[in-house]
């Protein structure tokens, strides 16, 4: 049976993250957090019953720090929901191997040189997300490639890109 966790912390939101199973969700409760590593991702959810990471309410958890969420492989049928990410650029990703993960009504506006979301993995999907105020060194969005591979069926759709301003850098 799918369950429901409630967390408070970044340590609880990582240790429900990995006993998560298809059809769990687990909620960070508002408030700001600060992360020192990654949020690890690994788990698999199905089509039918996706493993959820949301916020209490859209927008009202903020991720500052030096991370974001890793979504690495095997992870599969994920979303992550609600949250807002001010961490360091380049510290978010859905990264080669996994595939289906799923961001959705989060609002991106990071700190820093890099990507604000990096995605390597297949059939991942952006939506309904704001990317705000970047300025420095890097995209909004990078689509990456691995092992010469560049990731296959990503859709991005009904997003608002804001404020983007091109440093001269490549």
């Amino acid at each position: 049976m799918a369950e429901t966790y409630y967390v408070d912390s970044i340590e609880s939101l990582q240790a429900k993250i990995k006993l998560a199973a298809p059809g769990d969700v687990v909620t960070l409760k508002n408030g700001v957090y600060t992360t020192t590593a990654a949020i690890n991702v690994r788990n698999r959810g199905t089509a039918e019953k996706p493993i959820t990471i949301t916020s209490e309410t859209i927008g009202g958890v903020e991720i500052a720090g030096s991370h974001g969420f890793a979504v690495t492989a095997p992870a599969e049928y994920v979303v992550i929901s609600g949250f807002t990410f001010t961490h360091a650029s380049g510290k978010a990703s859905i990264g080669a191997g996994s595939s289906h993960v799923r961001f959705t009504r989060n609002t991106f506006q990071c700190v820093g040189d890099g990507a604000y979301l990096n995605v390597a993995g297949y059939d991942a999907q952006v939506d309904h997300c704001a990317f705000n105020e970047k300025k420095t060194v890097g995209s909004m969005v990078a689509i990456a490639a691995t092992n010469g591979q560049v990731a296959q069926r990503f859709w991005i759709h009904h997003n608002h890109f804001r404020d983007y301003s091109s440093t001269g850098a490549t």
